[in-house]
């Protein structure tokens, strides 16, 4: 009877840490642009039943998962998942979303509107969706436990690339305000880059990110490999925190003798402890 009751007592818990609060961006929930994107959304799974990858999104939103209360820092880190913009690949979120909030961060990982004809401005899509994101979290801080000036931005590869987007163009107007949070700042506090893929076209359209870097970008961490053949380090990681450090924005930078595109498991633990460190000396 005892071992039943732990048991219990033990799935309970693990069901409250795994427990999401699910929040659309938008009333009515399609996003701008997207009330005649017809597409339907495609949600694949593992085979333990959790979601890999989600496209073809017109509905976009994010889950929270909140921080251990006993290392509760009061900041928020919303997550973009990468998936070279066909889709998100959001089960690659779930390592670091763990950690994070072990570590006492509060993490909201996006579900983003992918840059797909459908949308009416396909590349502006993930932007507004960004924007959106980081305007209701910092509106309704106080009901997430965290600071509203504590408030930053992750993500890999492509994700990495719709996250720096955001920390360069938070104050471009990409659609037209729809209710009062819309009346806050988009900026984030913070910018966290795993391999991001900064300096590469959005499906065909050269959107600038690196050259759009001032003194008011907020501070980085980045992570890649030297080996990385996809989103290379020399074009990407490391020009972009070249354009930081000509700013004078405080930012670190990792390269890793080899690891690939997506990390090998030798440096994916390691980064991940970096990051926490450099969020747990900078992020306060």
């Amino acid at each position: 009877m005892k071992k039943a009751l732990i048991g219990i007592f033990c799935f309970l818990m693990a069901f409250s840490v795994c427990a999401e609060e699910k929040v659309y961006l938008w009333p009515g929930k399609k996003g701008p642009g997207s009330e005649n994107f017809t597409a339907k959304q495609v949600v694949k799974t593992k085979g333990d039943g959790s979601i890999a990858s989600i496209s073809a999104v017109s509905e976009p939103y994010f889950t929270v998962h909140k921080a251990k209360k006993s290392k509760n820092k009061k900041a928020g880190i919303i997550m973009i998942p990468g998936g070279a913009h066909v889709e998100l690949a959001v089960s690659g979120m779930t390592e670091p979303a763990e950690k994070y909030c072990a570590e006492g961060y509060t993490c909201f990982v996006l579900v983003l509107r992918l840059p797909e004809n459908g949308h009416a401005e396909p590349i502006a899509a993930p932007l507004q969706d960004a924007q959106r994101a980081i305007r209701l979290i910092r509106s309704q801080a106080a009901k997430y436990g965290i600071d509203p000036n504590k408030i930053g931005v992750f993500g890999e590869s492509a994700g990495g690339q719709d996250a720096a987007r955001l920390a360069v163009c938070y104050d471009e107007k990409t659609y037209e305000p729809v209710d009062e949070a819309d009346a806050v700042s988009a900026r984030p506090d913070f910018q966290v880059l795993r391999v991001p893929a900064v300096g590469m076209d959005i499906v065909g359209t050269v959107v600038p990110i690196i050259s759009k870097v001032t003194p008011n970008t907020p501070k980085a961490f980045i992570v890649s490999a030297s080996n990385d053949g996809t989103a290379k380090v020399k074009t990407n990681a490391l020009a972009y925190y070249e354009a930081l450090w000509t700013q004078a924005v405080d930012s670190e930078l990792h390269v890793f003798q080899s690891g690939g595109h997506h990390l090998d498991a030798a440096s994916d633990k390691i980064w991940l402890d970096l990051s926490v460190n450099w969020l747990n000396e900078y992020v306060k």
